[in-house]
């Protein structure tokens, strides 16, 4: 029998964002996707492959990457907001943790 199998950690200094991409003629949604972006990075390895291909380093730079398909992420909702681009194609919610 099948079982799904989740990592589950605790992540200081992360920012989430939520995106739905909507189509510019009809503004249906088209897609829907979660980044997660690591705020703080000192503390990471400088053989991290992120850093090898963004050539740089720990604490330099932030690190954000998509989430996939049925992975969770927790989050208070007390510190989120919604975005809205002009054009409306495009609607972000970040949640500051």
């Amino acid at each position: 029998m099948p079982y799904l199998l989740y990592f589950c950690h605790s992540v200081p200094k992360v920012r989430v964002y939520e995106a739905d991409i909507l189509d510019t003629n009809s503004k249906a949604k088209i897609n829907h996707g979660v980044a997660i972006c690591h705020l703080d990075t000192s503390s990471w390895s400088p053989a991290h492959e992120a850093f090898l291909t963004l050539g740089s380093g720990p604490g330099r730079i932030e690190v954000c990457h998509w989430i996939f398909e049925n992975d969770m992420a927790w989050t208070t909702a007390e510190n989120s907001i919604t975005l809205t681009t002009a054009e409306n194609d495009m609607t972000w919610t970040i949640v500051d943790e």
